[in-house]
C-alpha cells in the first residue's frame, strides 16, 4: 500500500477517534467520497481494521521504543496513530526493520520485533494470552477456560481477515450458479461456498458494489454462518414468521427469499436507522412479503404479540457479546466490558422468555447468536427447557439432514455449532425450540 493510502488510514482512524464514531461507520462515509479506486478503498479499510483489531499487541509492542531517555520516551500523542500502523505492516512482514526506520525513525523498531519474547515473560497467563491475541484478560481468561486446548487455534482464527461472501437472492436469480455467471461476466470470481445453499465466496471483488448485479439486488452481502441460521429457520411454504431481532435485515430477507415472496415475515427492531435501512434493501431485493416495526425494547406492541401467538416461526438473534463476528467488527472487542455480560445474559433470557410465551402450539423459536460462550447459547437453552415441559428441542439434522448437518453441528446434531477455525465462518449457534404443548 501507498504512503498516501497509508496516511489516509490513519486519518480515517483519527477520525473515529475525534467523533467517538465506529470506524465502520466512518469508512461507510468518508471512503466513497474520496474517488478512490475499488481496491484502494478495500486496502485502506483493510489497514485501518487491522490496527484496530491488534490494537493492544501493538500497544504492547511500542512500549518503551521510542528513541531517547527518561520522559523523551514517553511517545507523543501525535506520534501514536502513525506508529500502530507502521507497526502492524512491520509485525504482519508487509515492511522490514529499515522501511520502519525509514518511516519514522525516533522508533527503535529492532527492539519492536522482540515483542512475542517480552510478552512470554509476563507472569500472568491470561495478560499472555490477551496480549498474544489482542483482547481484554477478562475474556482471555473466559477463552481460555471453555476452550481449553482449541482457544488459541479460536482467538487466531478472530483475528484473520474475513472472506466475503454473498447469498444470491432467489427471487432475482434462479440459483448461485446463475449469480456466479453473471458476476464473471462483470470481471468478479467466485466460488460456492461450503456448506450454504445460495452463498458465493468472492475472490475478486474489485467492482462488486458498483455491479449490475448489485445494483438489480441479486444478491446480498451475508456471511454464510448467518446464511446458515436462516437455512436452520426452514420456514413452511407460505408460512409466518417473526424476525423478533431483525437489525438491518440480512436474515430477514434470506427469509422472504425462501418463503418466494409467499406467507409474510414481519421484521421487528427497536432501532429505527436499522429498520429504515432495511426498507432500503428490501426494495432493492424485490420482497413483497415483508413488513417491518421499530418496537420499545421493554416490550412488543400488540400488533407484534399477536402476529407471534400465529407465526409459524419465531427469529431470535439475540444482542450478544459479538465474540464469533469480530474479524468483522474488531472494535466489539474493546467496546465489551466485563459489566456488560452479565446484562447480555438477561437480555437474552428476557427476549427467549418473551418469545416462548408467545409460541403456539407446534410452532418454532429459532434462538441465535453470533458468540461462542456457552452461558449465551447453550446454557440459555437448558435453562427454559428446564422449567416449560411443553418445549422440546428439534435437532439440526433433523431439519437439514444428516449428512448435511454433521460438518456444522455437535456430536449429537442438535445444535448449529460454527467455528471460524474449523468453518472459516464468523462464529454462530443456533438451537430449534418447538411447543409440543401448553402448560398450566
Amino acid at each position: 500500500m501507498d504512503a498516501r493510502l497509508d496516511e489516509l488510514a490513519v486519518e480515517l482512524r483519527l477520525r473515529s477517534q475525534r467523533e467517538d464514531r465506529r470506524l465502520r461507520e466512518v469508512l461507510g462515509d468518508a471512503l466513497p467520497a474520496l474517488g478512490l479506486s475499488a481496491e484502494d478503498r478495500r486496502l485502506v479499510a483493510r489497514r485501518c481494521y487491522r490496527v484496530l483489531q491488534q490494537e493492544r499487541r501493538l500497544d504492547f509492542a511500542l512500549d518503551g521504543a521510542l528513541r531517547g531517555r527518561g520522559e523523551q520516551r514517553v511517545m507523543p500523542e501525535a506520534l501514536v496513530e502513525p506508529a500502530r500502523h507502521v507497526c502492524a505492516m512491520l509485525l504482519d512482514l508487509e515492511i522490514d526493520v529499515p522501511e520502519a526506520s525509514r518511516r519514522l525513525p525516533r522508533i527503535d523498531w529492532q527492539f519492536v520485533t522482540s515483542v512475542d519474547a517480552r510478552i512470554a515473560r509476563a507472569r500472568d497467563p491470561d495478560t499472555r494470552f490477551g496480549l498474544t491475541w489482542s483482547m481484554h484478560d477478562w475474556i482471555a481468561a473466559r477463552f481460555r477456560e471453555e476452550f481449553a486446548d482449541e482457544a488459541a487455534a479460536i482467538a487466531k482464527s478472530l483475528n484473520e481477515e474475513p472472506p466475503l461472501t454473498l447469498r444470491a437472492n432467489t427471487l432475482k436469480v434462479k440459483d448461485r450458479d446463475e449469480l456466479a455467471r453473471r458476476l464473471a461476466d462483470e470481471g468478479v470470481a467466485t466460488r460456492p461456498t461450503p456448506h450454504a445453499p445460495h452463498g458465493l465466496v468472492v475472490a475478486g471483488a474489485l467492482s462488486l458494489f458498483s455491479s449490475k448485479a448489485f445494483q438489480d439486488g441479486s444478491f446480498e452481502q451475508q456471511d454464510e454462518a448467518s446464511q446458515l441460521v436462516c437455512h436452520v429457520v426452514a420456514p413452511p411454504p407460505r408460512g409466518r414468521v417473526l424476525d423478533a431481532c431483525a437489525g438491518a435485515g440480512g436474515k430477514t430477507l434470506a427469509l422472504a427469499a425462501a418463503l418466494k415472496n409467499q406467507g409474510e415475515v414481519l421484521a421487528v427492531d427497536p432501532h429505527d436507522q436499522r429498520i429504515a435501512s432495511l426498507v432500503e434493501r428490501r426494495r432493492r431485493a424485490g420482497t413483497s412479503n415483508v413488513r417491518s416495526l421499530v418496537v420499545a425494547e421493554d416490550g412488543w406492541p400488540e400488533e407484534v404479540a399477536a402476529f407471534a401467538r400465529s407465526a409459524d416461526r419465531i427469529l431470535l438473534d439475540v444482542p450478544c457479546t459479538g465474540i464469533g463476528s469480530w474479524r468483522r467488527r474488531p472494535d466489539a472487542r474493546w467496546s465489551l466490558r466485563t459489566v456488560a455480560f452479565p446484562n447480555l445474559q438477561a437480555t437474552q433470557a428476557m427476549l427467549l422468555d418473551r418469545a416462548l410465551a408467545h409460541l403456539q402450539v407446534g410452532a418454532r423459536v429459532i434462538y441465535s447468536t453470533c458468540t461462542l460462550f456457552a452461558a449465551e447459547n447453550e446454557r440459555q437453552v437448558e435453562r427454559v427447557l428446564a422449567r416449560d415441559p411443553g418445549l422440546e428441542l428439534v435437532r439440526v439434522k433433523e431439519i437439514l439432514g444428516k449428512e448435511a448437518a454433521a460438518p456444522i453441528t455437535d456430536p449429537s446434531g442438535t445444535f448449529l455449532r460454527l467455528r471460524p477455525h474449523v468453518h472459516g465462518m464468523d462464529g454462530f449457534f443456533a438451537a430449534v425450540i418447538r411447543r409440543r404443548s401448553v402448560t398450566s
